[in-house]
């Protein structure tokens, strides 16, 4: 049975019987990929870990307006993209506020801070979330969620080749900054 299908089945179930482990069931197959997003672009993980939960609050009590409940899986991640992409809009103009206030100084990463397993890792994420949005959700839900371009596309609402332009596109820039940081060092 497919992700769609499981969805479908456990979206009746909590619809029609208010059943608490399909509520879960459905929770659990999606809160990585919510998250994620949610990451990907607030960059602030406890800032993430609360809007992905307001989405997933958000997607059950909007439940009965989804028309097909195959399409769970791209509509709560479409939910958590324009929830974290509004999220965002309120953490800049608050940190706006606070840096005309403070002329709070940027931190900048040194590559020498990166040599460990983590830091490699903390660094790639940190180059992806330089691509911007979309591109951004685009590689962390191809690379880290493994969905597929058909399933980003009808998540973002972009088409399909635009996805595969844009996962392309960026694979060459992130290419090159790697190639400058490795140069630089």
């Amino acid at each position: 049975m497919s992700i769609y299908e499981q969805d479908a089945r456990d979206i009746i179930r909590f619809l029609k019987n208010g059943d608490a482990m399909a509520c879960n069931n459905l929770v659990d197959r999606h809160q990585k990929a919510v998250f994620g997003i949610c990451v990907g672009i607030l960059k602030n993980e406890p800032l993430a870990q609360e809007v992905a939960q307001d989405v997933l609050l958000k997607a059950f009590e909007k439940l009965k307006k989804l028309e097909d409940p195959k399409k769970f899986r791209a509509w709560v991640i479409r939910m958590a993209y324009n929830s974290s992409i509004d999220a965002r809009r309120k953490k800049k103009r608050y940190l706006d506020r606070i840096d005309e206030k403070n002329h709070i100084q940027d931190k900048s990463i040194s590559i020498e801070d990166k040599m460990d397993q983590d830091k490699k890792r903390e660094l790639i994420l940190n180059l992806i979330h330089e691509l911007g949005d979309p591109d951004s959700s685009i590689f962390i839900l191809f690379y880290m969620e493994n969905m597929t371009t058909e399933e980003i596309s009808n998540a973002l609402g972009l088409t399909k080749s635009n996805v595969k332009i844009k996962l392309m596109r960026g694979r060459e820039k992130l290419k090159n900054k790697l190639k400058t940081l490795l140069n630089d060092f």
